[in-house]
């Protein structure tokens, strides 16, 4: 039962990362598209990879890829924004005090982070799991 909560709160936290950008802290406000919304919806792209890695990750006896690629998901979801891995088409505004700069952008990295260390953490307890079943089965 243990080793579901973490992919869980991942797939959730996915699902929080998909909305982040759209309904909870808006890329631009109503009725304008600019630069900023491609960017939102490379996050929102980004949350359904999280989500569904974090899926494959449950069923997966080789989870900790899974737990990796969704890792990178998340930090591509502040890199990419921020101009760090240069994408022409997902980028935010050249103004700082727009929205997507002074809320979205803020809650993505608390989010992304968030998602990042729970992959890292569960892939050091199955890792360790399956280093501590390996060497109980070799003993015998």
């Amino acid at each position: 039962m243990k080793k579901y909560i973490i992919p869980y709160v991942n797939m959730l936290l996915g699902q929080v990362l998909v909305l982040t950008p759209s309904f909870l802290f808006s890329v631009c406000y109503s009725g304008s598209y600019m630069d900023c919304w491609s960017a939102g919806f490379f996050i929102m792209i980004m949350g359904i990879s999280v989500e569904m890695l974090s899926l494959y990750a449950l069923y997966c006896p080789y989870s900790c890829v899974f737990n990796f690629l969704s890792s990178l998901a998340a930090l591509m979801s502040i890199l990419v924004p921020y101009r760090v891995i240069a994408v022409r088409t997902f980028r935010l505004c050249d103004d700082a005090s727009h929205a997507c700069r002074t809320s979205t952008m803020p809650a993505v990295i608390v989010i992304a982070s968030l998602i990042i260390i729970l992959n890292i953490a569960d892939i050091f307890i199955r890792c360790k799991a399956r280093f501590r079943n390996s060497h109980l089965h070799s003993r015998s």
